[in-house]
Order: structure tokens, then sequence, then C-alpha cells
């Protein structure tokens, strides 16, 4: 009984307190549920901008399983439109607690489809897994995303970030995020440091940049969850 009251407390916190693209394993608590909106922009050394606005809404359907909705669009100077609309299908499997030396560990497989929102979107799955490790004062979140479109070959998709906290409101993070396209068997790498405001239980913000390996870009982004 400890062990899923400590879950269910850490699933409430982290969903909001987390950086800007790895996500927790902690599932929402049944009958909660949070929304939210990312906005990274994209800024070329050469060439125009272009804004990826997403906006997410998730909720606890029964304990240690919830299902969240995405929804984003690309915004350049030329137009706007939508991307493909995500629903994801998250389970808790695995989790314990350590009393004496305060770690946590938790594990939950995801099911995530694509539903494309106009013609140039494609139907696709992507099966993958989360893990968030709390170890003394550091979390690591580490995601592993597939993407299956029914049309081409696909992606591979790792995020990785270690977090600390400092103080009770803030915590830093470095996210290391990778992309393989399984099509042309091309890697493409983005690190994101970023900082998370947490001044209520029920409100975060969220401020980061990323940073590819080409160097020929940087996107800072901004992010805002209310919990309910």
């Amino acid at each position: 009984m400890r062990k899923i009251i400590v879950l269910v407390i850490l699933g409430l916190t982290a969903m909001t307190a987390a950086p800007f693209n790895t996500l927790p394993a902690y599932t929402i608590p049944r009958g909660s549920g949070f929304v939210g909106l990312t906005t990274p922009v994209q800024v070329p050394f050469q060439g125009s901008f272009s804004a990826i606005p997403t906006l997410w809404a998730g909720y606890g359907v029964i304990p240690h399983f919830d299902v969240t909705l995405m929804l984003g669009a690309d915004v350049t100077v030329n137009g706007f439109s939508l991307s493909d609309a995500m629903i994801e299908f998250r389970y808790a499997t695995l989790g314990y607690e350590d009393v004496v030396a305060r770690d946590h560990f938790v594990f939950a497989p995801v099911l995530d489809f694509y539903i494309p929102t106009g013609t140039d979107g494609s139907w696709a799955v992507g099966p993958g897994a989360l893990v968030t490790g709390n170890f003394g004062f550091w979390q690591l979140h580490g995601n592993l995303f597939t993407y299956f479109p029914f049309d081409s070959p696909g992606m591979i998709i790792g995020f990785f970030s270690p977090e600390l906290p400092l103080g009770g409101d803030f915590s830093v993070y470095a996210e290391l995020n990778a992309f393989f396209d399984l099509g042309a068997s091309e890697l493409f790498c983005e690190f994101w440091p970023g900082v998370c405001w947490e001044p209520r239980d029920w409100f975060s913000a969220n401020l980061a940049c990323g940073i590819p390996a080409t160097f020929d870009y940087v996107s800072p982004g901004i992010a805002a969850y209310v919990m309910f």
C-alpha cells in the first residue's frame, strides 16, 4: 500500500515538473488530469523561423493507466498547418520505493497512435517505453519511442534527461534527444538545456533551448501545464 501511495503522489507532481521533451514514466492519478501548451520556435542561422505550438491534455483513467491527447501545428511566415494528432496510452507496470535511501523507479510501456489531419499526413503507430529513476538528489528520465507510418519505414526516437532540483520551486535539466530515420539510415541529435518552475502544485512553467548537432539553428521554447 505504501508503494502505491508514493507512486500516486509522485505521479501528481512529476507530470508538471518535467523536462521540455522527455516524459516522466509516472502516470496521472485516477480522476486527475492536465492541460498544457508547448511552443518551441526554430530559428535558423539562415532562412526564416518556424514555430510548433502543441496542445496537450491527459487524464488518469485507472490506477497506473492514463491517456494523453496531442495536437500540434506548424506556423511559418508562409502560413499555418496542423500536424498529425496523437493519442497515447501509458501503463506503469513496475515501480518500487527504497524507504531508507528514498529511491524510486518506474517503468511504463506506451502505445502511440497518430491520426493525420491533412492530405499529406499519414496514419502511424508507435510502441515505446518510459523509465524514471529518482536516486537521491538526482532524477533521471529515459524515453524510447518508435514511429511507424503505414507508408514509410519510420523512425526510432530516444530521449534522455537528468534533472536536478534547486529548492522547492525550480529544477534544471539537460536533455539529449536522438532521432534515427530507418529509411535514410541517418541519425540526428539535439541537446536541450532548460529550467522548470513549479510555484504551485497545480501549475508549472518550463523554459528550454534546443541546440542541434549540426549547429545550424537554435530552438528556444516555453511550456506551461495546469493540473486538475
